[in-house]
């Protein structure tokens, strides 16, 4: 009898430490488009495809109809009260064409007012049509109030496609 209850345990305490998964970090946030809680769309509808994914099976793509990737929002405040200062982005992009007008978008907002905006072009990290390159930025979050909004999202220009996968946000102090 104690040792069918021993094993239970054992194995009850395997099944709770597996079923965890990775643990988050604090200020970190991740989006392999696999579910895209925390994340909306920015201007007309994104797409989620199976195309071309990193890891997975799906990532988000822009065209000349849905220019907008989905969006990564944090309201000011929030980032303020955790003491956060700082904010690195890392996106790997792809492009139907090294042409491609492609951009990874950091920015601060406070309702229609843009306090900063960096758009860092896919075609600078990403050398062949359909292939993955890494994208980063770090902004520098301490000179910006405390009402606005901290955004990420990649936003297309022109005919071609591109493909944005694995995006990494991670807040600092």
């Amino acid at each position: 009898m104690i040792h069918s209850c021993t094993k239970l345990l054992v194995l009850g305490i395997f099944l709770m430490i597996i079923s965890c998964g990775k643990p988050q970090k604090e200020g970190y946030y991740f989006q392999d488009f696999e579910n895209i809680s925390q994340w909306f769309a920015e201007g007309a509808t994104p797409q989620i495809t199976n195309e071309i994914a990193r890891s997975g099976e799906f990532c988000t793509k822009m065209d000349s109809l849905n220019p907008y990737s989905q969006s990564f929002a944090k309201k000011m405040s929030e980032i303020k009260a955790k003491g956060y200062k700082k904010v690195k982005v890392k996106v790997w992009g792809a492009i139907s064409n090294t042409s491609a007008r492609c951009k990874l978008v950091v920015s601060v907002n406070i309702n229609d007012q843009v306090l900063f905006w960096n758009g860092i072009p896919f075609n600078q990290f990403v050398s062949k049509p359909n292939t993955w390159g890494l994208i980063t930025t770090e902004v520098d979050l301490e000179k910006y109030p405390g009402d606005g909004h901290f955004k990420a999202y990649a936003i297309i220009d022109g005919k071609e496609k591109a493909y944005m996968d694995d995006v990494e946000i991670q807040f600092s102090k």
